[in-house]
C-alpha cells in the first residue's frame, strides 16, 4: 500500500488531536461523517477495524464459538413471538416491505439466532452451540452524540449459546469474560467488570465491561473491596452492597455486556430439545456484545498523543512503514511488494514530501517497524526503540521476518488462559 494513494489527515494541523473534540475521529481520517449518528470508516480506519475484528474472531473461536452472519431486515413475527416487538421501545426501527410485510431492522440478535436454532436443535448432544457474528445492527437512537460512542448504526460483536442446563451456561458464562478481558486486553482498554442491570435484553443476571472515560454517559462504582456495579443496581446510593463503605460513581464508556438468559427466549419462542431424561426442555441460552466501532474511538481517545495515536501493536493499522530518501523509489517499490506478498501490512511513503513530513507520518501510525533508506542501505527502527543500521535492500525480508515473527511466538508461548490480563472486579 502507498501513501499517495490513501486519504490521509494533514498533519501540520496539531488541533485535529484534541481528544476531547467532537469532531476528532473525522480529523484524524478515520471516519467520514454522513449524517447524525451514522458514519463511514474511512481506509485507514477500516485497516484498524479489520485488525480489531480478527483479535475478537480469533479469541471467540478459541473459545470455542462458530461464526455466522444474521439477517439484518427481520420479519415481525419473531419479535412478536419474543414478546418485544412492542416492549423494545421506539429504539427499534420498524418498516413495511411490499405486500404490507411488517419488518425490522435487527438492534440485536437473539430472535435471530433462536430462529435458526429451532431448525437445527433436537437433542441434549446437540448442545452446547455458540453462534457469534461481527456486523451492524441499527436503532433509532434519540440523541446521537460523541461520534461513533452514540449512534443510529454500529457494529456490534455478539453471541448467542444454548445449553443443557445452568451448570453449563454459567461456564459459558465466565468463559466470555475471559474472552472478552483478551479481547480488551489487546486493544489496550484496561475496562473495570462490573454487576450491571439486563435492561432491554432481560435475563437473570449480566455483567458489563466499562471504560473509566470523563465522555462516558454509564455510571458505575468500584469499592476498595473488589465489588464493582452499576449505580443502578445499588441498594442504596453512594453506598457498596458489599461492605456498605461509601463510594463515589465513575463515568464510564459500556464497551461490553455479558448476559445470562436463563430460558427467557427459548420458552417465549417455543425452542425445545429432547434432553436426556427423554422429556422435552427448553434450552438455557446466554448472549455477550461488545459494541466494536464504539471500541474503535475508545482505543483512539486512550492512546491519543500529540502527535498522533501510540496504537497498541495488536491494532496498528500498518506492520512496517517504509520511508525512502531518494527520487530513486524502486528498492521501496519491491520490498513493499514483497512484504505485501508474504501478508504483511505495510505502508510506503512514496510521496514528493520532506523527511518531516514524511516522520510525522510514521508518528501518526505507530507501526511496530520502520523502514528508512539511507543511499543504497536501510535503517530499522522497531518498536521499544531497537535500531539496525545497514540492512541491504536483499536483507530486509529477512529482518522484518524475524521481529515479526519474535512477537508471534510471545503470545503463542501462552495459553490462552495465561495471555488474558485479568482485570479488577471479575464478577461471578
Amino acid at each position: 500500500m502507498f501513501a499517495s494513494h490513501m486519504i490521509l489527515p494533514d498533519l501540520r494541523n496539531q488541533s485535529i488531536f484534541d481528544r476531547l473534540s467532537p469532531t476528532l475521529l473525522s480529523d484524524l481520517g478515520l471516519i467520514h461523517k454522513g449524517a447524525a449518528g451514522r458514519f463511514s470508516l474511512l481506509p485507514l480506519g477500516t485497516l484498524i477495524f479489520e485488525r480489531m475484528k480478527k483479535i475478537h474472531r480469533r479469541n471467540m473461536l478459541a473459545a470455542g464459538a462458530i461464526e455466522a452472519t444474521f439477517l439484518s431486515l427481520a420479519p415481525a413475527d419473531t419479535w412478536r413471538e419474543s414478546g418485544r416487538w412492542d416492549s423494545f421501545g421506539p429504539a427499534l426501527i420498524k418498516t413495511k416491505l411490499h405486500g404490507d410485510q411488517a419488518a425490522c431492522l435487527n438492534p440485536t440478535h437473539e430472535e435471530a439466532a433462536v430462529t435458526i436454532m429451532r431448525d437445527w436443535l433436537t437433542s441434549y448432544r446437540d448442545l452446547p452451540k455458540n453462534l457469534f457474528c461481527i456486523q451492524k445492527v441499527y436503532r433509532d437512537e434519540p440523541r446521537p452524540k460523541s461520534q461513533l460512542l452514540r449512534t443510529h448504526e454500529f457494529v456490534m460483536a455478539d453471541s448467542y449459546s444454548f445449553h443443557q442446563d445452568s451448570s453449563d451456561a454459567d461456564t459459558c458464562y465466565q468463559k466470555m469474560q475471559d474472552v472478552f478481558s483478551t479481547t480488551f486486553a489487546a486493544y489496550g482498554l484496561p475496562c473495570q467488570i462490573i454487576h450491571a442491570d439486563n435492561g432491554l435484553i432481560g435475563g437473570s443476571r449480566s455483567v458489563e465491561f466499562q471504560l473509566p472515560h470523563e465522555l462516558g454517559e454509564s455510571r458505575f462504582v468500584a469499592c476498595s473491596c473488589g465489588y464493582a456495579a452499576d449505580v443502578s443496581v445499588l441498594r442504596k446510593e453512594g453506598i457498596c452492597n458489599e461492605c456498605g463503605e461509601e463510594i463515589e460513581a465513575i463515568k464510564g464508556i459500556e464497551l461490553g455486556h455479558i448476559f445470562h438468559l436463563e430460558t427467557t427466549y427459548s420458552a417465549k419462542m417455543s425452542l425445545r430439545v429432547r434432553g436426556q431424561n427423554n422429556k422435552m426442555q427448553h434450552p438455557v441460552m446466554g448472549c455477550t456484545g461488545i459494541g466494536m466501532t464504539r471500541s474503535l474511538q475508545s482505543i483512539v481517545m486512550s492512546h491519543l498523543k500529540e502527535s498522533g495515536v501510540a496504537w497498541p501493536k495488536a491494532v496498528a493499522p500498518f506492520d512496517v512503514v517504509i520511508q525512502s530518501d531518494s527520487n530513486e523509489k524502486s528498492q521501496m517499490i519491491g520490498i513493499e511488494a514483497n512484504l505485501a506478498a508474504k501478508g504483511v501490512s505495510v505502508l510506503a511513503d512514496d510521496r514528493d514530501v520532506s523527511k518531516a513530513a514524511q516522520n510525522a507520518l510514521t508518528d501518526f501510525t505507530s507501526p511496530p517497524i520502520v523502514l528508512k533508506q539511507v543511499g543504497a542501505h536501510w535503517d530499522a527502527v522497531a518498536k521499544g526503540n531497537s535500531v539496525e543500521t545497514g540492512i541491504s535492500a536483499e536483507a530486509v525480508l529477512p529482518y522484518v521476518d524475524a521481529i515479526l515473527l519474535a512477537g508471534q511466538k510471545s503470545q503463542q508461548k501462552q495459553t490462552f488462559a495465561e495471555r488474558l490480563e485479568p482485570f479488577d472486579g471479575a464478577a461471578e
